[in-house]
């Protein structure tokens, strides 16, 4: 009996064994899977910390932080900028209306024009062009608000309505 005894318990010390064996490899195993992911980790934490240039991820944060900050001044000063610019356009001589027509219907051809250059709140000038076969007349008007101080002839108001209908 002392003999079944001693083959049961060599028996269970081997099977205690065995286990403990096998929970040593499956924690060894698990011990270089955490090793790999931590490696790997690593990794990304210095290349996110720019390769060792920064000292910590706080310094890394201050540093977008303080380019974050300079990219919107940046852009502020840019949206002014194109601000300023658009206001600079629409005050520019770019609205364009051309009348031609015949001024002496007796004789003569549409060789007569009126030309109107304004800017967006209707300011510029009127330049008229009187044509015939003796000679030619070239005058301008200054436009205001789309009028002007002088008398406007029905064709100059036709080249002013003409520039102020664009934009």
């Amino acid at each position: 009996m002392r003999q079944e005894m001693l083959f049961g318990l060599e028996e269970q010390a081997v099977w205690l064994l065995l286990g403990t064996l096998g929970l040593s490899l499956l924690l060894f195993l698990f011990v270089i899977l955490l090793w790999v992911r931590i490696s790997r980790l690593r990794k990304r934490y210095l290349r996110s910390m720019g390769n060792g240039e920064a000292a910590n991820m706080e310094q890394v944060l201050l540093d977008i932080r303080e380019q974050l900050d300079t990219l919107h001044a940046s852009n502020k000063a840019q949206a002014d900028q194109f601000r300023q610019l658009e206001q600079t356009v629409a005050a520019m001589k770019g609205r364009i209306g051309f009348y031609r027509y015949n001024a002496f219907a007796e004789r003569g051809s549409d060789l007569s024009f009126s030309l109107a250059l304004l800017d967006a709140d209707r300011n510029g000038v009127v330049v008229t062009s009187l044509h015939n076969r003796e000679m030619s007349y070239v005058y301008a008007k200054p436009i205001v608000k789309g009028d002007s101080d002088y008398k406007l002839t029905p064709e100059e108001r036709q080249a002013i309505e003409q520039a102020g209908s664009q934009g």
